[in-house]
């Protein structure tokens, strides 16, 4: 990830966030998949530090599927996932 950082010296840029949007072990159904990275400690704690945000399809399915439903905000939706550092795992609004 040498051009991230290069990016962010060149552009004098001190905050860059990213989204990594991926769909791990795709052929399996999506309630038995293994959490993804789970042998990555490395690549995780980059990710934190970096500003990254490791996206799986599946929680974005489940997050948008609740701002469907109107049990969550597009606008919190969008927010949760911009201050997302590392592993994105998706947590439901809370039943009022």
């Amino acid at each position: 990830n040498a051009h991230i950082r290069e990016f962010e010296v060149v552009k004098g840029i001190t905050r860059l966030n990213s989204i990594l949007i991926f769909n791990h072990e795709r052929r399996i159904e999506p309630e038995n998949r293994a959490e993804p990275f789970l042998g990555d400690s490395d690549l995780i704690e980059y990710c934190e530090k970096s500003n990254i945000c490791l996206l799986p399809v599946y929680e974005l399915f489940k997050m948008a599927r609740d701002v469907r439903e109107g049990l969550l905000s597009a606008g919190d939706a969008r927010d949760t996932i911009k201050n997302c550092k590392g592993m994105f795992i998706y947590e439901p609004p809370e039943n009022n």
